[in-house]
């Protein structure tokens, strides 16, 4: 039987409803199948977005290694003094740090960092993981202790996570300034490595997390271990603006740091260069 429709507002809402749908089907089909859309690159248009420090640095990794980038028409719209200030600028260029930058460790069980830093720099803490890494990419500067190496190895999640990517960026850091050298650094570096590979063979889909794992261990001269599945993941996840999501989810928009990596990624395979430099310029 049929659903008789009595009152003529239901006609309405209904008919307002189709075409709703079909709008939306039209969207879908034209982000999808636009004849134009795989042709652009997401960092080469004028596009006008809060490029952060670490998307930044990705940026400026990516135009390191393959000059078609080099012309990107990507404008921050962050003021200047953003980058002058933050004091993860030393990731651009080893010389280029914050002189008066303090790092102390902190006893508070309950603080979202393990490192209280001075509230000059604090606004540009936004990471749960953000104070262990500040430490180790100036290790050579404020020095780091035993005390410091055992905070940083007590982040470490062993599931793969954004913390075992940090703590690994952080242990490579360490190595690189030659800070902190040692059995005990070398077998904490691969520990890590073990985690990050174990997790990566046995995920299958396209996520921000699983190409900074493969960006991860090309830092860490690992890019052997890199598999050419993991690379087709990434490259059938690319959105229709030539760009990447955080999550290969339903009509997800294109995000700098998940692009960023999802590039670096295929980049450095390419090249087939099993260990690339952590700085963009020593």
């Amino acid at each position: 039987m049929g659903i008789k429709t009595k009152h003529p507002i239901s006609r309405k809402l209904i008919k307002g409803s189709i075409g709703f749908f079909m709008i939306l089907l039209l969207v879908i089909f034209y982000i999808y199948f636009s004849p134009t859309g795989t042709d652009k690159n997401y960092y080469n248009q004028n596009r006008e977005i809060p490029l952060y420090i670490d998307e930044l640095y990705l940026l400026e990794q990516i135009q390191k290694n393959d000059n078609a980038y080099k012309s990107s028409n990507t404008v921050s719209t962050l003021p200047d003094s953003y980058y002058t200030e933050t004091p993860f600028k030393r990731l651009l260029k080893k010389n280029n740090y914050s002189q008066d930058l303090s790092l102390k460790i902190t006893a508070d069980q309950e603080d979202d960092y393990s490192y209280f830093i001075n509230e000059k720099y604090s606004k540009y803490l936004e990471d749960e993981w953000d104070d262990i890494v500040l430490k180790a990419l100036y290790c050579d500067i404020l020095g780091f202790s035993d005390a410091d190496f055992n905070v940083l190895l007590s982040r470490r999640n062993f599931n793969g996570d954004y913390n075992d990517t940090h703590v690994y960026l952080s242990l490579l850091l360490l190595q690189e300034n030659k800070c902190f050298e040692g059995d005990k650094l070398d077998e904490s570096i691969t520990t890590l490595e073990t985690t990050l590979l174990d997790v990566q063979n046995k995920e299958d889909n396209f996520t921000d997390i699983f190409t900074e794992r493969i960006v991860m261990l090309f830092w860490g001269g690992k890019g052997d271990s890199v598999k050419e599945e993991w690379i087709t993941i990434i490259e059938e996840a690319r959105n229709a603006d030539g760009g990447w999501p955080i999550k290969d989810t339903f009509l997800a928009g294109s995000d700098p740091h998940a692009t960023g990596l999802a590039l670096l990624s295929l980049l450095y395979y390419d090249e087939g260069i099993s260990k690339q430099d952590i700085y963009v310029q020593p």
